[in-house]
């Protein structure tokens, strides 16, 4: 007999053949080094937008190691396949690309101010999905609309028409694709 899935039936089996898969094939310690460091990744983001927060700005060592920060998490998503922290983590980066290469100074102050709303948002997003991971759960499979979200900032801070295709000039790279349902699609904190 034939049973059809929604999509989240479909998304939540797949994640528990996955930990299943990693589990069956002693690749437990991966998974667990994989949690242990992206939530110290993500604790040690916090502290810093909390504390850049206070200030109002930046530093530049503090955008660079938000740039290094989302270059990991994006690489060892994307090597553990979990599509929605590896597409969200890979469009902060190449946002902090951009900040990085024209310096943090060429936002003017209700730009840092989006910014942060913005970075505490992507942290809220990558911790939820984190905590699917954890809990066995399926990923969120379409994080389109806040990939969008930061595409259009980059964008805007960097002048592009919004017009333009998803690509901002040799700041942008391939745009990681998936799914249906965008979880970190939420207000400001």
């Amino acid at each position: 007999m034939f049973y059809a899935l929604d999509t989240a039936e479909y998304a939540a089996t797949i994640i528990k053949r996955q930990v299943v898969f990693i589990m069956d094939n002693g690749m437990e310690g991966m998974l667990d080094t994989y949690l242990f460091e992206t939530n110290s990744l993500l604790d040690q983001l916090d502290e810093m937008l909390v504390k850049d927060e206070k200030i109002g700005d930046f530093s530049s060592d503090d955008v660079n190691e938000i740039f290094r920060i989302m270059h990991t998490i994006k690489g060892s998503s994307a090597m553990m396949e979990f599509g929605s922290l590896a597409s969200i983590a890979h469009h902060i980066e190449d946002l902090f690309f951009y900040i990085r290469d024209k310096g943090i100074d060429s936002l003017d102050p209700d730009h840092k101010k989006e910014l942060f709303n913005l970075m505490f948002r992507s942290e809220d997003c990558l911790r939820g999905q984190v905590e699917k991971v954890e809990n066995g759960e399926a990923l969120d499979t379409d994080m389109d609309s806040f990939a969008s979200e930061i595409n259009q900032f980059l964008k805007k801070i960097s002048g592009a028409a919004s017009d333009e295709p998803e690509t901002v000039g040799r700041w942008r790279r391939t745009v990681f694709r998936a799914g249906q349902s965008d979880a970190c699609d939420q207000s400001p904190r």
